[in-house]
């Protein structure tokens, strides 16, 4: 069964991803691809606080369950986790909470510029119980002359990764 991508577009506008429309004709560049478990990879994301995104990765109906950074925060202290789980700001803290509340992994994106090469829009998929990124992608962007929307970042981003998701079902 092939995940139903709709990722909300300029305004209200879905998409399903097996479309090949103008809308997916920004040059997605595959920058890392690791293979993991598939039943760990589904448990829980952590994703981006951002109405957008959370409805986007809701619409892949991959992940068993959705959180924010401070949902998690939450979680970890109504359950008493906080002696084990004192943060979750950096490698360390994550990796504790992978461990001691449960596996996830994060989604968030970050970018580069590259100066005469262009600025760079990433999508990166963080497993804390490797400490290391086992999906990452990348958009070009030319600011100047194109400008940027959902359409030409975050979709074509997150298209992707359904891509990747859908190889581990």
């Amino acid at each position: 069964m092939k995940l139903n991508v709709a990722l909300l577009l300029t305004g209200s506008l879905f998409l399903s991803a097996n479309f090949n429309t103008v809308y997916s004709q920004k040059t997605v560049t595959i920058l890392k691809k690791v293979e993991v478990n598939p039943d760990t990879l589904k448990t829980l994301i952590i994703v981006p606080d951002n109405e957008k995104i959370i409805k986007q990765v809701k619409e892949m109906s991959y992940f068993k369950e959705i959180k924010t950074i401070k949902e998690l925060q939450q979680e970890i202290i109504a359950k008493g986790l906080t002696d084990k789980i004192p943060n979750v700001s950096d490698r360390i803290g994550l990796y504790n909470a992978y461990k001691y509340y449960k596996p996830f992994v994060m989604l968030y994106f970050s970018s580069e510029d590259k100066k005469l090469e262009g600025l760079r829009i990433r999508l990166n998929l963080f497993d804390p119980g490797r400490s290391d990124i086992i999906f990452q992608n990348e958009v070009r962007i030319n600011l100047m002359w194109e400008g940027t929307s959902d359409k030409k970042t975050i979709f074509p981003l997150l298209k992707s990764l359904a891509e990747y998701l859908n190889e581990r079902k």
